[in-house]
């Protein structure tokens, strides 16, 4: 696949996720202007006008974070406990019934914690959106997810029976036109960039039709 069509490939994948919401907020729009409401009805409009634009913000958000890194990034030297932002996606993600095993204790990894929530909260609802099951995250517990290498592992996979490999399609060969036409291009690209910023990386891995999400972050200096 060419540059070029690369690129049309995600700016399709990143019109379809901004129209959702604008159509949507187009639509609150046109039916709060289309006749008179009690004040009550008005305020409600309002609330959903203001989910929708929360929404775009949060969309352009995640846009921002696609463009050349900065040279010097000021979470570059951030760290981040883990046990601390899968809190954080679990309390956004709870609508999604994602379930955390185990509990870590102190675990620091080389990532910005707010930045990393963002990035597992993006593939935790996307599991939940298209998996056809209740997302799973959990720390590995073989060797090489302990210091012996210096990283740790987070696990992303469903109860039962997993996830199908194609939901995955866009971090499995994020250049190639069925990752295009796969949902979540958008979403997933954000949460990879955002792993791979903190030297971390996503990678996908299937057996037997079922797929899981390794999200492999750089240990913090020191840690134990």
């Amino acid at each position: 696949m060419t540059r070029d069509q690369s690129l049309e490939l995600f700016a399709a994948a990143t019109a379809h996720d901004l129209r959702t919401p604008l159509s949507a907020l187009s639509g609150e729009v046109e039916l709060a202007l289309r006749r008179e409401r009690s004040p009550a009805a008005y305020r409600e409009a309002l609330q959903r006008i203001a989910e929708r634009v929360a929404e775009l913000v949060d969309l352009t958000a995640d846009l921002a974070l696609l463009g050349p890194p900065d040279e010097h990034p000021a979470s570059a030297q951030a760290t981040a406990n883990v046990g601390g932002v899968l809190d954080l996606v679990a309390s956004r993600c709870r609508a999604c019934g994602v379930a955390i095993e185990p509990t870590p204790g102190p675990l620091m990894v080389c990532a910005d914690e707010s930045r990393l929530g963002r990035a597992l909260t993006r593939l935790v609802e996307h599991a939940a959106r298209y998996g056809g099951a209740a997302p799973r995250l959990r720390i590995t517990e073989t060797n090489e997810a302990r210091a012996d290498d210096g990283y740790v592992d987070i696990v992303l996979d469903g109860v039962p029976p997993g996830h199908a490999p194609r939901i995955w399609q866009p971090l499995m060969r994020p250049e190639g036109e069925a990752a295009g036409r796969a949902p979540g291009l958008f979403r997933l690209r954000v949460a990879a960039r955002i792993v791979e910023d903190s030297g971390g990386s996503v990678t996908v891995q299937s057996s037997e039709g079922s797929a899981s999400v390794r999200i492999r972050l750089p240990r913090a200096a020191g840690a134990g």
